[in-house]
């Protein structure tokens, strides 16, 4: 069973993220933001399944991705990781390459589940 982490501060992308993600036969956990998300990683241990992929919204209240991909780093956890935002600068792509994440706008919602597809297949 691939598992997918989707954070992400908006509710309503949150849930599109996860039906489409479902659709192509993923199982899908859910942060409202990155301290959630570090909690949940925090807490996953045998009896709950790491994930194949963790997908990151940038941009959110408290941690923006970036910070919340360094804290997983941090832990010796080489999940893949796909940072997604509207505002993807080219020092966030720099940032992001640094800790091996990959990095794609949110609008470009096709690249960002092909994305998925080709690091859980690589998983």
């Amino acid at each position: 069973m691939t598992r997918v982490l989707i954070v992400d501060d908006e509710p309503s992308l949150r849930v599109l993220q996860r039906l489409t993600l479902e659709e192509r036969g993923y199982t899908c956990d859910e942060a409202a933001g990155g301290a959630e998300a570090l909690e949940l990683h925090a807490a996953s241990d045998e009896q709950t399944p790491s994930w194949s992929v963790i997908v990151l919204d940038h941009r959110m209240p408290g941690m923006t991705g970036i910070e919340v991909a360094r804290e997983i780093r941090e832990r010796g956890d080489d999940t893949p990781i796909v940072l997604y935002s509207g505002y993807i600068e080219p020092s966030v792509e720099t940032q992001a390459a640094s800790l091996g994440v990959r990095a794609v706008d949110k609008v470009d919602h096709e690249r960002l589940l092909d994305i998925v597809d080709e690091l859980a297949l690589a998983a």
